[in-house]
């Protein structure tokens, strides 16, 4: 009986072994998926919001349970955790530039209010942070008609609002009417920063809720993320295509809800060219959408190679679900 139960226990030991070696390979892939920023089946759109924990799991049953080759696992491991995951280290930022002189700086922040705050916090906040351009998405139609109070230019186009010490030409904006939705996805203004113009795009992309919480079968399940993943790349394409339209070889900031993280291959594609604030000047997670079990950071500051980040971080809990981003971003060149 003793050698049944010896027995026994090394089959056992030995199916961990193999469960625990496959469990890692898929860590490494999806952690290759990530980094890397692979295309991916549908079924696996949302992977990049899968949080560092998970990844964690999948690499420890092979460190308990492969005692030879521990270190190996261990470090090969961190190699790919490190790579994929969306834990930001800028412990300082170089301002210069190949032939670039520094001439100005200015500040920008972007939230989602969910139609929680109102204007008055946001003027608050607009104060307290020193503020030069303020991207509101999912607020009142006029939340800002009275800047003038505040010695600052506001403008509403439906919900997307911007808030700016400097005065504001409102150019062009798209709404989901074509595409069987409702709402704007996108407003362009033009401010003037110390002779420097500045193009402003307040965006506000599709969410998944917006086809729909409850998916009764998978295959409904994958048809809305199909859908979802589709309507994404129009509103990218277009919404980039009406910044090429305006933009005279100026400064472009590009801010607000892409509800998508920056780890997404879509992302990736539309986005690339752009510099990502908080890529490049945040330290930590960034989380800018609450939840107790992902750290997403969906809410973005993007910006044109004329301006450099130079500091980002995510405030504090305003009452929102989302947690505003604020960017200090310095100009690139020399001033007109």
């Amino acid at each position: 009986m003793p050698a049944i139960y010896s027995e026994l226990k090394d089959m056992t030991l030995s199916a961990f072994k193999v469960a625990s070696l496959l469990i890692f390979i898929i860590g490494v892939i999806l952690c290759s998926i990530l980094a890397f920023q692979l295309p991916v089946l549908d079924q696996l759109y949302f992977i990049d919001f899968i949080p560092d924990y998970v990844i964690l799991f999948l690499f420890l049953p092979a460190i308990i349970f492969i005692n030879k080759k521990r270190l190996y696992l261990f470090l090969t491991g961190c190699v790919f955790f490190v790579m994929s995951s969306s834990f930001q280290i800028n412990i300082a930022n170089d301002l210069f530039e190949e032939d670039g002189i520094i001439d100005h700086r200015f500040k920008v922040a972007s939230f989602n209010i969910a139609q929680r705050v109102n204007a008055e916090k946001l003027y608050q906040f607009f104060k307290q942070e020193s503020l030069d351009v303020l991207f509101v998405q999912e607020g009142s139609y006029d939340m800002f008609k009275d800047s003038a109070q505040y010695n600052l230019y506001g403008e509403c186009v439906k919900r997307l609002c911007v808030l700016s010490k400097y005065a504001l030409s409102q150019l062009e904006s798209l709404n989901r009417r074509a595409l069987g939705g409702w709402g704007q996805y996108v407003s362009l203004h033009k401010i003037n920063v110390g002779g420097n113009s500045v193009l402003l795009a307040n965006v506000h992309f599709a969410s998944i809720s917006n086809f729909g919480y409850r998916f009764n079968t998978f295959a409904g399940f994958l048809s809305k993320v199909s859908l979802f993943k589709d309507t994404k790349a129009i509103e990218f394409g277009l919404v980039k295509a009406l910044i090429e339209k305006w933009s005279d070889d100026e400064a472009i900031v590009v801010a607000g809800d892409f509800n998508l993280t920056d780890r997404n291959q879509q992302f990736t594609q539309y986005w690339g060219g752009f510099r990502n604030a908080f890529n490049e000047s945040g330290f930590g997670y960034g989380t800018t959408r609450k939840s107790w079990f992902l750290s997403p950071r969906i809410d973005h500051i993007l910006s044109s190679k004329r301006l450099s980040p130079v500091a980002t971080s995510v405030w504090h809990d305003m009452e929102s679900d989302h947690y505003p981003v604020v960017s200090t971003l310095q100009f690139i060149g020399r001033t007109e």
